[in-house]
């Protein structure tokens, strides 16, 4: 959308494909931010290596309209980089569209012999 064309990529998902290569607390902190949301609590939950992957399980946060907290719920399981979408929940904040929405997510890294890759 527009915040990815703001910040030099043609669409949220090349703005998602470049973020892929950083760690998942980055990533998720950057999609946050280019999502035009309100971050609140971001937490590791677990992580467990899975065969070749390692799956890092957090609990996020975010706070805005509806229709972001959506594009950015999208987003993040139509990117390039595997991440899953294990829950959310949404309490409306007020009047309008505003809401807070607690999501249940994990990121899934390939490794190599043994080692987390971070991308590069």
């Amino acid at each position: 959308g527009r915040w990815a064309r703001s910040l030099g990529y043609r669409s949220m998902a090349g703005a998602l494909d470049s973020l892929a290569t950083q760690d998942p607390i980055t990533f998720l902190t950057e999609a946050v931010a280019a999502a035009r949301l309100s971050r609140g609590e971001l937490a590791t939950r677990s992580t467990q290596d899975v065969s070749v992957l390692r799956r890092t399980q957090f609990l996020l946060v975010v706070r805005g309209p509806f229709e972001r907290v959506h594009g950015l719920l999208h987003e993040l399981e139509s990117g390039s980089r595997t991440v899953t979408v294990d829950g959310v929940s949404m309490t409306p904040l007020g009047p309008d569209d505003a809401v807070e929405a607690r999501i249940n997510l994990s990121i899934y890294d390939p490794r190599r012999n043994g080692v987390v890759s971070d991308g590069s």
